[in-house]
């Protein structure tokens, strides 16, 4: 009986083929790094403060100032009870292509205490100094600085900004800025977009409108149209 060597038969390779493409993989996998060999981002939150560089695959970004201030009469000034809260970031293009960015591009929220809250080109006119721009295009290797600003109420406590994941990968990055004891209490919740209220009662301001169909009225006219005289006795009885 003729029997082939088992380095011979072609299960055999598949099976050496299977466990090469196998161990590949938790090389991969246990190092790290995804299949085009950049370092891979684990999903998860991750927060940064002052002079803390968040370093992602394309973008350097650290937050070097945060200011808190009432403005500067008679036009950037914040509504009575309120103040203008900036933070001068540093961007860094840190790939090998350009990159455009603008300061509404960079986040995907900005709240204030757990409130969204809108950039305010009031205040960042106050805080930005006339050759400092978050808007522009970096060339590789270029930086440029620029505040971001919002205005608020003046008892705030805690100001955070979420980076936009086509910048940051897979992780929420963001920025917290406020007092110790508040920064202490801080949890990077998921971004839920904020919808305009539903409208209860779309009818409340307007006419009332009356849904049901109108009813036809399917009987005969009356045989005598004319007016009544109230002098002519009524003839119950009809001719024989």
């Amino acid at each position: 009986m003729n029997s082939k060597p088992i380095f011979k038969r072609f299960w055999f390779w598949m099976l050496i083929l299977l466990a090469a493409i196998i161990a590949v993989t938790l090389v991969f996998v246990l190092r790290g790094d995804g299949p085009s060999g950049d370092p891979a981002v684990v999903p998860g939150d991750v927060s940064y403060t002052l002079n803390e560089p968040a370093a992602f695959r394309e973008l350097t970004i650290t937050a070097t100032d945060f200011q808190e201030s009432e403005g500067e009469a008679p036009f950037l000034i914040p509504d009575a009870g309120n103040v203008f809260l900036g933070v001068r970031f540093e961007v860094e293009n840190t790939s090998d292509t350009n990159q455009a960015i603008d300061q509404h591009s960079l986040f995907e929220s900005v709240r204030v205490n757990g409130a969204a809250v809108q950039f305010s080109l009031q205040a960042a006119l106050y805080f930005q100094a006339d050759d400092e721009s978050l808007d522009t295009v970096l060339e590789p290797g270029q930086r440029t600085t620029g505040w971001f600003a919002v205005e608020t109420l003046a008892d705030w406590d805690v100001l955070d900004l979420r980076l936009r994941n086509n910048w940051s990968g897979l992780q929420n990055a963001t920025f917290v800025f406020g007092d110790e004891a508040a920064l202490a209490e801080f949890e990077t919740a998921p971004y839920v977009p904020e919808l305009p209220p539903a409208d209860t009662d779309p009818i409340e301001n307007g006419p009332e409108v009356n849904d049901e169909p109108p009813v036809e009225d399917n009987d005969p006219p009356a045989e005598n149209d004319g007016p009544v005289d109230p002098t002519e006795p009524e003839n119950d009885n009809e001719p024989e």
